[in-house]
């Protein structure tokens, strides 16, 4: 306060004042005074108090700073991890060597891995999100979709079942062979929540399964063969040697029933010999042959065979004489017996007959026999190979049996491709460099 030109602050009213008080504004201006530092006073220790609040307030903001960073770098870290995982198991999937189909709890594809394209002939982009029963009507021959339907139902029901074998048709028409198998993920311990597919091309294993089976089969009969055509080749000579006695002692009516005894044992004798024919096989025999020498001898045997059909033949010899390891005479017979099977399914249209020799890359020798004939039903193309199995009028069924005996035993491998009504292909492969591989 001011009194007269004297300014008086806080600290300089800490004296008694002495003077009588008279007027009422002295000693307001008294009550002020001696209020103000008190309340000054007051004012310093919450401020202080405030202070170390705000102190210790700072103190637990850069602690949760600290630990917000920690545990934002520990997040980043774990989501890392989970990331690099990630892209390791999708790495794993993409490439494993199996079709992976992931399904989800409403029954459409939800994912696929590239070998199921492979398999399948679709793209990622025509299944992923189809339903996974409409591509199984599309996938799967019609015979088996009933129970790979009922399969996969029964994995939503809680059913479980071991791994089974089925047909299925890929894209482009192709039959082939599948290993099936199911894994059932769950949610919350009982939610369906996907089921993985997994199926693996067994074509090639069912194949070899096939020729196995066939090997066994065929080495059984060799033996039994041998035996039948000897026993048979003793009394077709005695019945003929009488038919033709025969013939000059009875009369004009019944040369005809002569005639038709000597027939038949013609048709005995063709059995008998392709019997000695199915049975003799001499391994031990072996040496490099010339393919392209083995094809002309052929066409020299089946002369009149080529010169009485309507059809045109073709050679695309390869200019390498491509040569196989093995045995001369069991191998012409392959030729001979692949040409002669393409010569009966022209029976009698026009179009051609193509034989082709190659070496391929990898050092195998190709030979090819295609012809434009009446093809392979479907039904009959698993059983061409059978012994005595033959859709021909006549036909004793043991040409293309000794077909697959002998390519066995060169350790070589045949494929047969038919369309009905448009024509069949033979491809059969020979070792062609390593001889021990083939001795």
């Amino acid at each position: 306060f001011r009194l007269g030109d004297t300014v008086f602050g806080a600290e300089a009213c800490r004296f008694r004042i002495t003077w009588p008080v008279r007027s009422g504004v002295a000693r307001r201006m008294l009550q002020y005074v001696t209020r103000v530092p008190r309340r000054y006073s007051e004012l310093i220790q919450e401020l202080e108090k405030s202070n170390v609040l705000l102190e210790g307030s700072f103190q637990d903001l850069d602690q949760t700073s600290r630990e917000l960073l920690r545990s934002k770098t520990e997040l980043e870290k774990s989501l890392g991890e989970v990331q690099y995982l990630k892209t390791y198991l999708e790495s794993i999937l993409e490439n494993v060597n199996a079709a992976i189909i992931v399904v989800n709890h409403e029954g459409k594809i939800e994912s696929v891995n590239r070998e199921t394209e492979r398999t399948t002939g679709y793209s990622r982009e025509e299944m992923i999100g189809k339903g996974m029963v409409d591509f199984i009507n599309v996938f799967v021959q019609p015979r088996d979709q009933e129970p790979f339907i009922n399969f996969l139902q029964g994995l939503g029901e809680g059913r479980r079942r071991d791994s089974f074998e089925i047909p299925f048709k890929t894209k482009s028409g192709e039959v082939r062979y599948g290993l099936f198998n199911t894994a059932v993920i769950e949610r919350g311990g009982q939610e369906l929540a996907n089921v993985i597919v997994l199926g693996m091309d067994i074509t090639r294993m069912k194949s070899l399964e096939q020729q196995v089976l066939q090997s066994e089969k065929l080495a059984s009969l060799g033996s039994l063969t041998a035996g039948i055509a000897h026993e048979l080749n003793s009394p077709l000579t005695t019945i003929s040697v009488d038919a033709e006695s025969l013939k000059s002692a009875v009369g004009e009516g019944e040369r005809a029933k002569v005639k038709r005894i000597l027939e038949a044992v013609d048709r005995i004798r063709v059995l008998a010999r392709d019997l000695t024919t199915y049975a003799r096989f001499d391994p031990e025999v072996r040496e490099w042959v010339d393919l392209n020498n083995l094809i002309r001898q052929a066409l020299i045997i089946l002369h009149y065979e080529v010169r009485k059909g309507n059809f045109e033949l073709r050679l695309k010899l390869s200019q390498e004489h491509p040569r196989v390891f093995g045995n001369a005479s069991n191998l012409e017979q392959v030729v001979i017996n692949l040409i002669l099977n393409s010569i009966h399914a022209m029976q009698g249209r026009k179009g051609k007959i193509e034989v082709v020799t190659s070496i391929l890359p990898e050092g195998m020798i190709e030979l090819k026999v295609e012809d434009e004939g009446v093809g392979i039903p479907p039904e009959d193309l698993g059983r061409i190979f059978d012994p005595f199995f033959s859709t021909k009028d006549g036909g004793t069924g043991l040409g293309l049996s000794n077909v697959i005996r002998v390519v066995d035993e060169h350790k070589g491998q045949i494929k047969v491709e038919s369309t009905p009504g448009k024509g069949t292909t033979f491809l059969v492969r020979f070792p062609g460099k390593d001889i021990e591989s083939v001795t």
